[in-house]
Parts: structure tokens; C-alpha cells; sequence
């Protein structure tokens, strides 16, 4: 793990941010939040009116230059797998509050303690759940978090990561959210869908700890958890805590299971490695608690109600150098540093979809001091990533990529449940 995040820092650092210090669209900051993405915000970088309606250019985004992406899908090659990809709502029935993972080369902001909206975690946002924009109303709150040197640093000399203020802004900003937005047409609660990844996913697991877990007036809103690349932990016998483990990270909020139809109010977890890298005791898939292992929940065996043991096809997502405003030079653009490794397509749309080429199943590996668990992605990984995997952090950059149009259809169903038992 040290190599890796020294790798990228060395690499972060020569290079630089690609995206540079953007002009930024105003924040809204009417109550103390600073939004990356909020629906109704003056120049929502996610083009949602406050009803979560789609602004004048529908699948477009706008970069916090002012700037347009496309979000719209290229299909290669057939499969048998629905394409649900593009499925939208003219008006989206939940919410998303979603976190994004450490993408910051230089502290946001570097003076001062209100961030600014950077490319770079636009960019991110857009790779990892912009298929997700007509499905909900997004909410992503811009966090002071740790950066990429700064991880690294906390790796060289074993101090505690994420102590800075960071945490505490995503708090801050669910309770906003929570307190004047999470409100139905005509009274009443909406659901939420909680997205988060790599740091997002941590601080989202404290979050949930806080203000969701064992309370009934939220959990009922809570249509899913999807907390990717994080270290979700569980025991090994049952889906929670039961109240009592301190090594389970929730107590209440089990996993989500295979079944028809697919349940709501419950964890996708899983961290992603290629098949023939199986992940160490210094990897996101190590767990040192006797009696738990880390979470692993396949999104494809959900999605087609499959046995969780089966190896199953993935409906593959990625984001193109036209979303990531890539170059001849640095084809991944605004994510350069973070997808240093992986190849990115170069179809004229927002995302190439790969259905059916990698497969995946979870995988449990016990050791003498502990265990692994994890999602094994297989099939042709160099004709969809570029990469092999071959590190301690195997697919991480990659863990919403690999399976993204099956969460968008699992993301669905579990709305749909939700609405449906209001």
C-alpha cells in the first residue's frame, strides 16, 4: 500500500492537477454548505432544477468553467443484458447524498475554510454516478478532505488517517440536507440514496453511525447504501451488528441479499480485485477482527437475483476522455493522476458500456491473523480497464466502473420498492 500511494503522490505531484485551480460556479451557501452539486443551485454543475428535473440541456453537465460534458452511452459490442443505463425519470421520486472519494492533490481550499468546486471532483462525480443523474436528485457536498499527500504521509509514519476537518463537513452537510431538502411534494420524508467511495465511503460509514443506524425516522427514508472502496465490516455468522459488536461497523443495517425483488434499506459494499491478485493483510479487503470479514456484495447477483457464490456478467461503465475533457497528452483529463493505470475509451459520448465482458463473484480468503473478502473481477480486464490489478489496491479507482450499470438497475428496483411500500 505504501508504494501505491507514494507512487501517486510522485505522480500527483510532477504533474500537478491537471484540471488546475478551474473558475468556479457560485456555491450555495445560504446555509453554511458549500454543494458541489445541489438541485435548484444557481449553475448546478448537475443541471437539476430544485424538483430534480433536467435544466435547458438535458444529459449535459456543466464543469465549474462553465464547460459541458455529455453524459450520454455507447454500447460495444451485444449482450443479452438490458441496456438501463440511460433509464431516467422526468422527475425523480428519491434523493442521492453522495461523498466523493480522495481525489485532491492540494488542500480545498489551500487559505481560508470554505472549499471551491475544483474539475477534478466534478469529474470524479460524473465518472462514478453521473448515469445516476436522471434517477434522482443529487446532492454532493464539497468536503475539506484529506489529500492524496496527506494520505500518504499518514501511511510513512502510522498516524490515524482522516483527522482533519473533513468528516465533519459531510455531517454538517447532511444535516442540512436533512433539515431542508429531504422533504416530499405535499409533506412527508424522501428517500435518500447514500453514495460514497475510497475516503467518501469512510465518512459516510461515520455518518450512518451518527444519524442513521438504529433510528427508525431515518432508516425508513433510506432506500440504499452503496459505500464502495470503504472498510465496511461484518460479523462473520450474521448481516449486523445486533446492537452490541464493537467490530461491526453498523449494528442494524444489514447487508443487501439476493432476492426478488430486491430489498431496500440495506448496505452494497465490496472492494474490487482482479482474478489472480488475491488482496494481502495490508489491502481495504483485510480484516484483523476475529469472528468478521469486510463486505462483499456482488451488485450483478442482485441485480439478477443469482446465487451469491456464482461467477456473474457485469455491466461495465466507463467514463470517456470526452466526459473527463481528456488530451492527446492525458487522455484521463481532470482524473490523470487517479487513472494513471487504466485506459480510457475514446468514444464521442460520456461513457462506453461493456456488458458481459468481465464477470465477478465475492471471494472470502482466511489467513492466520485474519481475512479477506472482496469482489473478483474476471473476463478480459485489458480490453475494458487497460490494467491488470496487479497492487494492494487492486481495482480500487475502478470499484464503481467495473459494475456501474448493474448498481443503476439494482439503484432502481430498490427505489422502486421503496416508493411502492410508502
Amino acid at each position: 500500500m505504501k508504494h501505491v500511494i507514494r507512487m501517486i503522490t510522485a505522480a500527483a505531484l510532477a504533474v500537478g492537477s491537471v484540471s488546475g485551480m478551474a473558475a468556479a460556479s457560485p456555491p450555495d451557501t445560504t446555509t453554511g454548505t458549500v454543494w458541489l452539486c445541489k438541485p435548484g443551485m444557481a449553475l448546478d454543475p448537475c443541471d437539476q432544477d430544485a424538483d430534480g428535473r433536467p435544466g435547458a440541456r438535458p444529459g449535459l453537465a456543466r464543469y465549474p468553467d462553465g464547460s459541458r460534458a455529455a453524459l450520454s452511452v455507447t454500447t460495444v459490442g451485444h449482450s443479452d443484458l438490458d441496456d438501463e443505463t440511460g433509464t431516467a425519470s422526468a422527475l425523480p421520486g428519491v434523493d442521492c447524498f453522495y461523498v466523493y472519494p480522495t481525489v485532491d492533490l492540494v488542500p480545498n481550499p489551500v487559505a481560508g475554510d470554505r472549499p471551491q468546486p475544483r474539475a477534478e471532483e466534478l469529474a470524479v462525480l460524473l465518472a462514478q454516478v453521473g448515469p445516476l443523474l436522471g434517477r434522482c436528485r443529487m446532492f454532493a457536498p464539497l468536503y475539506r478532505q484529506d489529500t492524496v499527500p496527506q494520505l500518504a504521509q499518514h501511511v510513512d509514519t502510522g498516524s490515524d488517517g482522516y483527522a482533519g476537518p473533513g468528516f465533519a463537513d459531510v455531517l454538517a452537510a447532511w444535516d442540512d440536507y436533512w433539515a431542508h431538502d429531504n422533504v416530499a411534494p405535499g409533506g412527508g420524508r424522501r428517500g435518500v440514496i447514500l453514495l460514497g467511495h475510497s475516503q467518501g465511503s469512510v465518512a459516510l460509514e461515520q455518518l450512518i453511525r451518527d444519524r442513521v443506524d438504529g433510528r427508525p425516522d431515518t432508516t425508513a427514508q433510506l432506500v440504499s447504501a452503496v459505500l464502495l472502496g470503504g472498510k465496511v465490516q461484518v460479523p462473520d455468522d450474521r448481516p449486523t451488528g445486533g446492537g452490541a459488536d464493537p467490530d461491526s461497523t453498523f449494528q442494524y443495517l444489514p447487508l443487501c441479499g439476493a432476492s426478488a425483488p430486491v430489498p431496500a434499506g440495506c448496505v452494497i459494499a465490496y472492494s474490487a480485485y482482479a482474478a489472480g491478485h488475491e488482496p494481502g493483510s495490508k489491502s481495504l479487503a483485510w480484516s484483523a477482527a476475529s469472528g468478521h470479514r469486510i463486505a462483499c456484495v456482488d451488485p450483478a447477483a442482485l441485480r439478477h437475483a443469482a446465487d451469491p457464490a456464482a461467477r456473474t456478467p457485469l455491466d461495465t461503465v466507463m467514463p470517456t476522455r470526452n466526459l473527463l475533457q481528456g488530451t492527446d497528452i492525458a487522455p484521463a483529463g481532470h482524473l490523470t493522476v487517479v487513472l494513471h493505470d487504466y485506459r480510457v475509451p475514446s468514444t464521442p459520448t460520456g461513457f462506453t458500456r461493456y456488458p458481459g465482458v468481465l464477470t465477478a463473484t465475492c471471494r472470502y480468503g482466511p489467513g492466520s491473523d485474519g481475512s479477506a473478502a472482496w469482489l473478483e473481477i474476471g473476463g478480459d480486464l485489458d480490453a475494458v480497464l487497460g490494467t491488470s490489478g496487479d497492487t494492494q489496491l487492486g481495482l480500487h479507482v475502478a470499484d464503481y466502473s467495473v459494475a456501474l450499470g448493474d448498481l443503476a438497475a439494482v439503484l432502481d428496483r430498490q427505489s422502486a420498492t421503496w416508493l411502492a411500500r410508502r
